[in-house]
């Protein structure tokens, strides 16, 4: 009779488990993380004091409400070297299973933009790699999480023929 008990106990726990994560999916309870994908980079303006990029990225909400960005700190990695660092803290919440584009400044600083085109000379690269790394914090009505982005892109062709 004990065992039965257990059994009918263990049985019914595994029920509730099930009917929790069928009902997570039919009304769309707890927050599922953004996903990010980096569109590219947009050259914005080459001159003596440096290069001003805007790093393009894609955040699609899957969830049933709204998510805002509450802040984001980068990095940008172009041959082996950190070519910028940035936090951004704004306005920008994506709706409910919808999509919106964050633009993150990226200003390169004279010294490293030299390099950069002085090394992009020696090694006859057409395409050069940016690696965009970014760490941010979601916030949702049931709760915030962070979400991290490694995303590869080219830069655009200015840069890559100078």
């Amino acid at each position: 009779m004990r065992q039965r008990g257990r059994l009918i106990l263990v049985a019914g726990i595994a029920v509730f488990l099930v009917s929790c994560v069928f009902l997570r999916d039919l009304v769309g309870l707890g927050p599922a993380r953004p996903r990010a994908t980096l569109v590219g980079f947009q050259l914005d303006r080459v001159a003596w004091d440096g290069l001003d990029l805007t790093a393009r990225i894609r955040i699609d909400n899957p969830n049933r409400f709204a998510v805002g960005l509450a802040q984001l700190t980068y990095t940008v990695d172009v041959l082996g070297s950190s070519f910028a660092t940035g936090k951004w803290a704004g306005d920008f919440s994506v709706p409910a299973r919808g999509s919106g584009e964050l633009h993150l400044p990226v200003t390169i600083d004279p010294a490293r933009a030299f390099g950069l085109l002085g090394e992009l000379m020696k090694s006859g690269e057409t395409d050069v790699i940016a690696t965009l790394k970014a760490n941010g914090e979601f916030v949702s009505p049931i709760g915030n999480f962070s979400l991290d982005i490694t995303e590869q892109k080219a830069l655009p062709r200015p840069l890559a023929r100078p």
